[in-house]
């Protein structure tokens, strides 16, 4: 059984330590972690939830995916917001989203949440716009800040927008998640989280690796 990526379960420990009420995603995708972050929330309070989230969805091209170091499947905002209205549905009176469409250097204006992940472009231009966007919220997770596997093989450096930024602030109070998760071509990434207003992760040095039970019958 192959197991998901073990820096999403560290993401959502953040989500449940931190209990945002007003959470953006940069990079939404398929919804699908959004979704796991605004329920893992509306779990642990009983407050309101409002989730923005950004992404190219069926605008995205071959190019851009070039650029940015994308190798996920585009994904409509139409089939986004399905899954998202069965979330409301769920949470009718605590939950509300908004899914933004278009290239973030251009549809994401200065937005100060609770807890930010920024997921979207690798390039290092693109994450300094989503990272300067977004730099007054209290949480910003990054994805894919890259380090070198045991064969020294690392991300392209054009790719190493994470890494850029996240290296320069070094007035900030910040922490790079341990994490074995690969990249496809060579090497690790992990999260890198930067605390604004809060307490330090609890996740900022253990790594979990998840146990799956497999049922068979006999």
């Amino acid at each position: 059984m192959m197991s998901p990526p073990l820096r999403y379960f560290q993401l959502l420990g953040l989500v449940e330590f931190y209990q945002p009420k007003t959470i953006v995603e940069v990079g939404t995708w398929n919804g699908q972690h959004g979704i796991d972050m605004c329920r893992s929330s509306l779990n642990t309070h009983s407050e309101d939830v409002h989730y923005t989230g950004y992404d190219l969805y069926q605008d995205g091209t071959d190019a851009l995916d070039d650029i940015e170091f994308n190798a996920k499947s585009r994904v409509t905002l139409e089939d986004v917001s399905e899954s998202f209205d069965e979330l409301q549905a769920e949470f009718p009176s605590r939950f509300t989203y908004e899914l933004i469409k278009g290239d973030t250097n251009k549809t994401l204006t200065a937005t100060n949440a609770d807890f930010v992940f920024l997921d979207g472009g690798h390039s290092p231009k693109t994450v300094w716009n989503d990272y300067e966007k977004t730099i007054d919220s209290k949480v910003i997770v990054f994805d894919d800040y890259f380090k070198e596997d045991k064969e020294g093989k690392i991300a392209d450096i054009d790719h190493q927008g994470t890494n850029v930024v996240v290296d320069s602030l070094k007035e900030k109070a910040k922490w790079i998640l341990p994490s074995l998760d690969r990249v496809a071509g060579g090497g690790t990434t992990s999260l890198a989280v930067i605390v604004n207003e809060g307490k330090s992760p609890p996740n900022k040095d253990i790594l979990l690796v998840p146990i799956f039970i497999e049922v068979k019958n006999t």
